[in-house]
Formats: structure tokens, sequence, C-alpha cells
């Protein structure tokens, strides 16, 4: 199976989770921000980061952020799980792998006959005969 992004159209992925992922990423607008840094992650990010300084951020402790940053917190999870319920679904289509028609191959040069060369003819210049001569 092959599973699709409807929003995107032309974005293909080999499994449910990544489609699930690329959507809740780019299209449901929920971010995560660090509690340590604020910096704003697509997903729940874990281990280390680099704050906007550069440095490195070892907080986990992340909180879920609505869309329009209204809600934080539990609230803003309870509206993700809501997204996930109720939008998700519409957004990605499972679509069967044509398989894809293989073309005859050529026979390589090797596994061809050996080719002969033809040693053309130079072709014959029309001479008037030397008694011919008016």
């Amino acid at each position: 199976m092959e599973y699709r992004c409807l929003l995107c159209g032309d974005v293909k992925f080999s499994n449910r989770y990544g489609v699930v992922r690329h959507l809740e990423e780019k299209h449901s607008g929920f971010r995560w921000e660090c509690q340590q840094c604020t910096k704003l992650f697509p997903r729940q990010a874990s281990g280390a980061h680099n704050d906007a300084d550069g440095k490195v951020c070892k907080s986990s402790f992340f909180v879920c952020v609505s869309p329009d940053a209204g809600s934080r917190g539990s609230a803003a999870r309870i509206q993700l799980d809501h997204w996930w319920q109720m939008a998700l679904p519409g957004f990605w289509k499972a679509v069967p792998v044509v398989a894809k028609v293989q073309r005859k191959q050529r026979p390589s040069r090797k596994d061809s006959p050996p080719h002969q060369k033809v040693k053309l003819e130079s072709p014959r210049r029309n001479t008037l005969p030397s008694s011919s001569v008016f």
C-alpha cells in the first residue's frame, strides 16, 4: 500500500505512520513549545535541541500549543486529540501500489553476435574509352 496526503496531492508515504506524521506537522497547525527555551517544534521532540541563541537545550518538557495560540497545555492537547479523530481521517488515503511494467531490455553488446565489417567497393568512374575522340 501507498499512503497519500490529499491536501498536498503528490506527497506519498510507504506507511500510515509517515502520512499521519506529515499531516500533524504540516497541516494541523499545532506546535509543541519547549518549556525551558520556548522554541516551537512541529512535533513533540525528544532529547536535546538548540535554542534560539544556538545553545544546547536539554529540556524534555513540551507543551502543546493550538494553531490560534488561544489555548495551551491540556486544553490544546484536547483540541489536537479532537483533530486526530475528526479531521485527520479525511486528509489521507491508502492507495494500492500499481506494479510498474518493466520494459524488455535490449541485449548488451557482450551478448550480441560480433559485427562483421563490410568493405564497400569504391564506386566506378564513368570514363570514356580513349578511342572515342571527335
